[in-house]
This record gives structure tokens, C-alpha cells and sequence, in this order.
């Protein structure tokens, strides 16, 4: 899929709910994060946010990496074969 599409797809309502989910999901680790008492607990939660929070940010990464492609300050991105 190519980044218009997974911007048009984030957008959609199926995407919105994915949002929504991921949302919850980060709070739910986030807590774990900030109450447990035991190492690894925080170790794995804080690697949970961290890459929740990269998806969260996808939609704007490709919003970013398409206005760059206009503006020809990068080149596609191509499929290798």
C-alpha cells in the first residue's frame, strides 16, 4: 500500500478505531509503566509506549514524507526486487 492509501485508510472509520484502540492500549501500558515495581514489567512497558507511539505517528510521518515527494526534496520509495 502506498502512503496516499494509508492516509486514506487511517482516516476512514476502520482506522479512526484502530486509533482509538491504540490509544487504549498505550494508556494501559503507560499505567503499567508508572505502577510496577518490577524491572523488566517497566522495561517491557516502556518498549510498549515506545512503539505505540511510533505507530500513533504514522499518519503524520507519511502526511510529512508526501509533501517532500512534491516538493522534491526526496525521491519514492521503491520496491526491490
Amino acid at each position: 500500500m502506498h502512503a496516499a492509501g494509508m492516509i486514506r485508510w487511517l482516516e476512514a472509520p476502520e482506522g479512526k478505531l484502530f486509533s482509538e484502540w491504540l490509544e487504549d492500549v498505550r494508556l494501559r501500558e503507560n499505567k503499567k509503566l508508572m505502577e510496577s515495581e518490577k524491572q523488566e514489567l517497566v522495561f517491557r512497558a516502556q518498549g510498549s509506549v515506545g512503539v505505540i507511539d511510533l505507530i500513533k505517528s504514522l499518519k503524520g510521518d507519511l502526511k510529512g514524507y508526501e509533501k517532500d515527494l512534491r516538493e522534491g526534496k526526496v525521491q519514492p520509495i521503491r520496491e526491490v526486487s
